[in-house]
């Protein structure tokens, strides 16, 4: 329709409210989700062997319906009306806003999670590439964490469903290695620590020991020259993730 072809918002929407509204309608959308499979299978609610599902869904319910009114609250204020609209914004605004220096912005934009609902145009992933990698190199050199939790959890699967990260992300092993026990070194002991240390190696296919030694040494050395005096982590850094993803 014509809304399609209108510049997206007549006012450019903050980065930080295109993010909230973004998320609010990706929790919308999955709180939605959630009701539908308990709707689909109301015509088991008699049987007695479906009672506990049932219970549970009206607690759902029940959960849910307070949480669908906070979140329409925060929807009416948002520009979009629909999620891909929502996502579009949400992508342009990080992008504009890292372009003029918001490091936030900046590792949002390079996550690049953001589900428009359509493929990405090559203008747009050539941009990506360009401006993402740049924001890459600067986060390194600033010691900033996100970055390395941004690659160590950029799995072959989160880079696909991506479709811009793997311009700036190589999925390999080695790779997620790398980030891994770089985290590691800045990290204090506690949960985020064994999740780290469960997750460094496949002791199934463990990776070579000289893919090993070469890694261990690209850590060490990058912790001392751009991470030494960045802050200890005690809980995995927030790389721009909506909380219903996995680590």
């Amino acid at each position: 329709g014509p809304a399609e072809t209108a510049p997206t918002g007549k006012k450019q929407a903050s980065f930080t409210s295109a993010n909230a509204c973004a998320m609010a309608f990706r929790e919308k959308d999955s709180v939605d989700r959630q009701l539908r499979v308990c709707e689909n299978n109301e015509q088991y609610r008699n049987d007695p062997q479906h009672a506990e599902y049932f219970k549970s869904c009206d607690a759902r319910t029940k959960k849910f319906e307070a949480q669908l009114n906070r979140l329409s609250a925060s929807l009416a204020s948002c520009n979009a009306s629909t999620i891909e609209a929502a996502e579009l914004e949400f992508y342009e605004s990080a992008r504009a806003a890292a372009a003029s220096g918001d490091v936030n912005a900046q590792i949002c934009y390079v996550r690049g999670t953001f589900f428009i609902g359509r493929p990405w145009t090559q203008q747009e992933k050539d941009a990506y590439k360009a401006e993402a990698s740049k924001y890459v190199d600067s986060a390194f050199k600033r010691g900033d964490w996100r970055i390395a939790e941004l690659l160590r959890s950029a799995t072959p699967q989160v880079v696909a469903q991506s479709g811009l990260l793997a311009a700036v992300v190589n999925p390999e092993r080695a790779n997620s290695y790398r980030m891994n026990r770089l985290l590691r070194r800045g990290t204090e002991t506690g949960e985020y620590a064994q999740l780290l240390d469960a997750l460094a190696d496949n002791p199934g296919a463990p990776l070579p020991p000289d893919v090993k030694s070469e890694a261990d040494l690209w850590v060490a050395r990058t912790y001392d020259m751009y991470f030494s005096k960045s802050a200890r982590l005690t809980s995995k850094p927030n790389t721009c993730m909506t909380s219903e993803e996995s680590p």
